[in-house]
């Protein structure tokens, strides 16, 4: 199946700026669905071409606007050639999401810490140290534990934080203030 793809810069007309400004929208249509961004750039109106879907004239406001204008369309085609390697179906709200970077899952501080420390073992005995490796390993085993304890406990605090019972040795009041 063919997918008809195409990428059409607007000025948006009903949200100037004080200065008369206004914002550069662009629309990304794949197979008649569409998608709006907004690219965070102003322009004057009156140098707006809609016919072109750039700003008109040589001036370096227009110039500048046009070279940014170009780079995000090159943007924008790339994430979608990327997105149909990838995947048959695409849709426009996906290369938006690609464009803002939202397609990348997020690692967490365990995953991260894992690749590290797998990384830094590898390493061992070529420009890092066993002591080292272990204090990482140790590290993680520890924050590992915490991020369970915390992720299992019915009140949203970990087991280990302290409570102000009076039974709490921790936090008992002597005379000369806590312990």
């Amino acid at each position: 199946m063919r997918n008809t793809f195409r990428v059409l810069f607007y000025i948006k007309r009903t949200a100037p700026r004080r200065n008369g400004d206004v914002p550069v929208m662009a629309r990304i249509t794949i197979n008649g669905e569409r998608a709006q961004l907004a690219v965070r750039a102003y322009v004057d109106p009156a140098l707006w071409d809609v016919r072109t879907g750039l700003a008109a004239g040589r001036s370096a406001a227009a110039s500048e606007l046009n070279e940014k204008l170009l780079l995000i369309r090159r943007r924008i085609e790339r994430c979608y050639e990327t997105l149909l390697a990838r995947q048959a179906a695409v849709t426009p709200a996906l290369v938006r999401e690609m464009y803002f970077g939202n397609d990348r899952q997020q690692e967490t501080l365990l995953a991260f810490f894992r690749q590290h420390n797998e990384e830094f073992g590898r390493m061992v005995g070529v420009s890092r140290s066993k002591s080292s490796y272990y204090k990482y390993r140790s590290v993680y085993r520890l924050l590992a534990a915490r991020t369970f304890r915390s992720a299992n406990s019915t009140n949203g605090f970990s087991p280990d934080s302290t409570s102000t019972s009076p039974g709490n040795p921790r936090t008992r009041r002597t005379r000369r203030g806590s312990i």
